[in-house]
């Protein structure tokens, strides 16, 4: 296709640093990418559906809130729905990590499943396996919060981990993907495992080249822009005069022959001082021709552009760099620059993509060519007469970095004419002042056979101007007409290549650009990876680990991307992994290209638990995008949140909280954003867990198991509905008996120690 080629990791990775300090960040719309955007008349079904979506793409919070909204909308009570509910409670999270507040309903929740087994839709064959998946799930939190010693490795028929594996082998494979996935952290309490052989499975094919190549390829779009929509280029304004080369011929001659009407007159009246005045007249007229010849064509283009704009936005007469400098200085200085709000966005939109437009056409280079500088030099007045022309076009649609599709194709046809391409015209203030120069010189030129007339014959020197002004103010008309409808032609021819090309990459980013929740499954397998390694490299045993969790933040210099409603997602991010042991804890960090995965190193850091001194979210003025492996380049200093880990020995920890201050839109949400980006971020798991060892050391793990246990067990009604654990146990073991067995060679479905 002729579509823009994508030549880097980010998708506009010119932009970084480049364009806006801190990177760029890219707000998608509603045209090609699926958002977590609901209708307000959408039905329960609907938003189920879409709480489900949502947690698939790891916004539990956001899945719970659209689950629990569709049944109080009255959702018809069903296995899948109270399923579906649990989920949204549990769904990747320790049981440590769950409050008394949410061990109650993921109780009601299990307990719908059983008691609207006999009214469900989908009757009791219960085909989607959700009965034995919410049993399976009862029973894995029932284990994990309970201790070894209490009864909590005693089940007929084998330990649990034999009996769990058995059970989650025998569901249907949608129940056993959400086992997997959702339930992983629960498995860890019981399989006394940090990975099972799923995850590693999963990893291991997320890791492989093709797998590899399909993420490179793909995650960049996206991180590019939506581009932005078609917007036809303004018609030729109405005039009375013609606009096609006969009828200007036609009128240029009469022109012409008032002109010439004029000058026999004056000639006429002379007599004896014709000769003189006509030596004269063409000492004066012909440097004036020479001049106007030179600079006429750029004024003529100039004034043509001018009437294609609205009148706030006309300049004024084009003044050499040095005196455009000294003018801003001295309104500034007077206070006379008041620009509306119009204009501001007008200039800083055109700003912002004329350093796009430089860094596309660099990008396009060919090779061969001249050198960087050059090759910017020869095409400065092809990128400026583009960023105008785009500019007035498309300044109100939206970002400017929606026309970066654009931009690269007309970079790749300038550089496939690179041996053909138009000089570069002089500056517009020179040939204005060419222009200007040869204006006053015709003056003169005509004044030297009107003034002695004057004298003769007052009313034929009046009659003289006026034809003479009347001929060539219609041939200035008349030329700047021509321009202008010059430049709507070749702006027509352009559109209907652009209106080509822009099906063309919408049809690519519709059938290749990643949905959210597909990329937010990368990241989450890459973590994963990490945490992998980790173990291997360390040789952590599971039974020496507490707890683990990773937080994300953008790195410095990122491009930001994000759907409405969905979390912020960074071309490259910062990742600290914490590892809780017995003996402390290890803090692992990363910074990490999201598309090829690659990092350019880790940094452990471990300490104790005691030498925790405070976990603080607080609002700090903090470097920008800082990561942990160095300063970022930038030296702007932002005030936003961070997750600060205060330590004994000074050397504290910072993750820095996305505030959307390159994401957001009028009359956004700002409190969702934020909760979306603490969840996404790990940042929320993880500073519950921090702050309760900085008050209560490793010894809070045991309380909170404890709790919880009291809040799913032995809390008032807890076990209504439950099914007895006997029970359970017969029906794997029925399973077991009936051949459900998993396929030769599959991987197995317990935990097991990273080897």
């Amino acid at each position: 296709m002729n579509g823009p080629v994508i030549t880097d990791n980010s998708g506009i990775g010119a932009l970084n640093g480049d364009i806006t300090e801190g990177g760029v960040g890219v707000l998608h719309g509603d045209q090609y990418v699926n958002q977590y955007v609901l209708d307000p008349s959408a039905s329960p079904e609907q938003i189920f559906a879409e709480g489900m979506r949502c947690l698939a793409a790891g916004l539990r919070d956001r899945a719970r809130k659209l689950v629990e909204d569709a049944i109080g909308r009255g959702h018809p009570h069903s296995r899948e729905l109270f399923y579906g509910w649990a989920l949204t409670i549990i769904s990747r999270r320790s049981p440590e990590d769950l409050t008394d507040e949410e061990w109650h309903p993921l109780r009601t929740a299990l307990s719908g499943v059983r008691r609207s087994a006999s009214e469900a839709s989908d009757g009791p064959a219960d085909e989607g396996g959700y009965t034995e998946a919410a049993a399976l799930v009862d029973d894995l939190l029932t284990a994990a919060i309970t201790p070894r010693d209490a009864g909590g490795s005693g089940e007929a028929g084998g330990t649990p981990a034999a009996v769990f594996e058995l059970r989650m082998a025998a569901l249907p494979p949608a129940r056993r993907a959400d086992m997997a996935d959702h339930l992983r952290k629960v498995w860890e309490r019981v399989e006394q495992s940090v990975l099972s052989s799923v995850e590693s499975a999963e990893i291991d094919a997320s890791l492989t080249p093709e797998a590899s190549g399909v993420r490179a390829a793909r995650l960049p779009l996206f991180f590019t822009p939506d581009p932005l929509p078609l917007v036809e280029p303004p018609p030729v304004k109405d005039s009375a005069l013609p606009g096609d080369r006969a009828g200007a011929a036609t009128v240029l001659g009469i022109a012409g022959a008032f002109f010439v009407a004029g000058l026999v007159l004056v000639l006429s009246e002379l007599g004896d001082l014709t000769a003189s005045v006509l030596v004269i007249l063409a000492i004066f007229a012909s440097p004036a021709v020479a001049l106007l010849s030179v600079g006429g064509q750029g004024e003529l283009r100039r004034r043509a552009r001018q009437r294609r704009r609205p009148p706030w936005l006309r300049e004024g007469r084009p003044v050499s760099p040095e005196k455009a400098r000294r003018r801003e200085l001295f309104e500034q200085a007077s206070g006379a620059a008041r620009q509306t709000g119009e204009a501001l966005a007008f200039h800083a939109f055109r700003a912002r993509l004329a350093a796009l437009a430089a860094a596309r056409f660099a990008e396009a280079r060919p090779a061969g060519g001249p050198d960087p500088d050059g090759w910017q030099f020869a095409t400065a007045h092809l990128r400026s007469e583009l960023v105008e022309r785009l500019s007035v076009r498309y300044w109100r649609t939206g970002q400017p970095e929606g026309l970066d599709w654009l931009l690269q194709l007309r970079a790749r046809q300038a550089a496939a004419h690179s041996g053909n391409l138009p000089p570069a015209p002089p500056p517009a203030y020179q040939q204005w002042a060419w222009a200007r120069a040869g204006l006053v010189l015709l003056a003169v030129a005509l004044a030297v056979p009107v003034l002695p007339l004057a004298l003769a014959s007052p009313s034929m020197a009046f009659l003289v101007l006026g034809l003479w002004g009347a001929s060539l103010w219609t041939a200035l008309a008349v030329g700047v007409r021509l321009v202008e409808v010059g430049m709507v032609a070749r702006e027509s021819a352009d559109f209907a290549d652009e209106r080509r090309a822009h099906a063309e990459w919408g049809a690519f980013l519709r059938a290749n650009r990643p949905a959210d929740e597909l990329v937010g499954r990368w990241i989450d397998l890459e973590q994963r990876a990490l945490l992998r390694d980790v173990l291997r490299e360390h040789r952590m045993r599971r039974h020496g680990i507490l707890f683990t969790f990773s937080v994300l933040e953008p790195a410095p210099g990122c491009v930001r991307a994000k759907v409405p409603n969905g979390p912020p997602r960074y071309s490259r991010y910062g990742l600290k992994l914490f590892v809780l042991t017995t003996a402390g804890v290890w803090v692992c960090t990363w910074e990490i290209d999201a598309a090829t995965a690659v990092h350019d190193g880790r940094r452990d850091f471990v300490f104790r638990f005691d030498s925790i001194s405070s976990v603080v979210l607080q609002t700090a003025a903090a470097r920008a995008g800082t990561t942990g492996l160095g300063a970022a380049s930038e030296t702007r200093v932002r005030a936003g949140e961070v997750l600060r880990l205060v330590l004994n020995n000074q050397e504290d920890l910072e993750v820095r909280i996305e505030d959307h201050h390159q994401l957001v839109t009028a009359g956004a949400d700002l409190g969702r954003l934020r909760e979306v980006a603490l969840e996404t971020s790990g940042i929320t798991a993880g500073f519950r867990v921090l702050a309760a060892l900085a008050t209560e050391g490793e010894g809070w793990f045991d309380v909170r198991r404890a709790q919880s246990r009291q809040a799913f067990l032995d809390g008032d009604g807890a076990e209504a509905g439950r099914r007895p654990r006997a029970e359970a146990g017969a029906a794997a073991r029925e399973a077991s008996g009936n051949g459900a067995r998993q396929a030769p060679g599959a991987p197995k479905a317990g935990m097991t120690e990273p080897s």
